[in-house]
């Protein structure tokens, strides 16, 4: 689920577009003037490594939202939620088998805690000595240490419950898709704002960008809930031209 602040926002992909070079978030820039008499919207990569990287927001926006409506509607109405649910019943399998690893991870450790506790024990009830006095305090540091990574991995398990009761209570009933389902069915320029940033934020998962030349980028969109992926070529000046249509790869 998104919290309904990230959805008002005029960067369809914020949070979305990683740079493929550092693998770090692109962040938007508004470079317009007041009245938008001149500058762009940008999203650029601003870690020292990659900070060529910058594309214009409007226009590779426009052609991200026909591309992905264009490939979500391969799946009408129903067979896209149903790729969804089945999907998601993917990810509660992947988190019950990260679940049990958890939880055996948790045995162990309390099983070791266990072990170093009758050695303290045992020691403690020898004759006092040096090394006596050493072996207690590392192995009271060992268990301190193991008691923490259990600390850890009870929160792990917290977090996997709280994931799976979010799939299980929200994301597998129809209803939370219709608002998606039904803005897909809508004509482009009937579709608000916050009915794309409500599709983009909920359907994919990451979008990346590699610079190819200047204005011109390799464009992955990866979807969840194991749809398929697919890959473009965005040039940037050509789109100017020519408005919402791209080159396909």
């Amino acid at each position: 689920m998104v919290d309904p602040k990230f959805l008002d926002t005029n960067y369809l992909v914020r949070n979305v577009a990683i740079c493929t070079s550092c693998n770090n978030h692109l962040t938007p820039i508004n470079q317009e003037t007041k009245g938008r008499t001149s500058g762009n919207r940008l999203y650029a990569c601003k870690s020292d490594k990659c900070k060529q990287l910058r594309i214009k927001a409007e226009v590779f926006d426009n052609v991200l939202k026909e591309r992905i409506r264009s490939e979500l509607n391969r799946f009408a109405g129903t067979s896209l939620v149903n790729k969804i649910k089945i999907g998601l019943n993917n990810d509660i399998d992947k988190l019950n088998k990260k679940y049990k690893i958890i939880q055996d991870g948790i045995e162990q450790n309390n099983k070791k805690q266990r072990e170093i506790e009758y050695k303290i024990h045992k020691l403690t009830h020898l004759e006092f000595s040096e090394n006596n006095r050493n072996f207690i305090e590392s192995f009271t540091l060992f268990k301190i240490d193991l008691s923490k990574k259990v600390e850890f991995l009870e929160q792990e398990l917290q977090n996997i419950s709280k994931q799976k009761e979010l799939i299980n209570e929200v994301l597998t009933n129809e209803n939370y898709w219709l608002p998606i389902i039904n803005a897909l069915k809508k004509q482009r320029e009937d579709i608000c704002k916050h009915e794309w940033r409500l599709l983009v934020t909920e359907i994919v998962s990451a979008i990346e960008i590699k610079k190819i030349s200047n204005q011109k980028f390799k464009v992955e969109v990866r979807f969840k809930y194991d749809l398929p992926s697919f890959q473009f070529t965005h040039n940037e000046a050509l789109e100017e031209k020519r408005g919402t249509q791209y080159l396909l790869f």
